[in-house]
């Protein structure tokens, strides 16, 4: 999907959190999951603007690394779009041109601000 046809318009719907998962997963429960939710909603942005300045400077170990980062926060949720795009990033980085970096780091960008957004409403987290 081309970059410029990704909007913000309504983010909530394609950001499937699979909050039942999580639950699951974790013994501490909801209150756990709450924290999780936002220390990602506080990390996601520094990560994204990280992975920008990696590929700026042309270090791949760091934004190799800050994708992995990023794929382990979106798997809490199981937000399989930010999860893709990050693996992508990180798995291909070395063979990836500069323009496709750049495009990927967007579509991070872009898949952060929804993630963030559907979190945020789930949890009734304020700005």
């Amino acid at each position: 999907m081309p970059i410029n046809s990704l909007t913000m318009s309504d983010p909530i719907a394609t950001i499937n959190l699979s909050l039942e998962q999580s639950l699951a997963n974790l013994d501490h429960g909801y209150e756990m999951l709450l924290s999780i939710a936002e220390d990602m909603i506080e990390d996601l942005p520094i990560l994204v603007e990280e992975i920008r300045k990696a590929i700026d400077g042309k270090d791949s170990e760091s934004a190799v690394l800050m994708s992995f980062t990023i794929k382990g926060l979106a798997s809490n949720f199981q937000v399989q779009s930010l999860m893709n795009l990050a693996a992508k990033m990180e798995s291909e980085y070395s063979i990836l041109s500069d323009l496709e970096k750049a495009r990927l780091a967007r579509q991070i960008a872009i898949e952060s601000e929804r993630t963030i957004f559907a979190l945020r409403q789930e949890f009734g987290i304020s700005e």
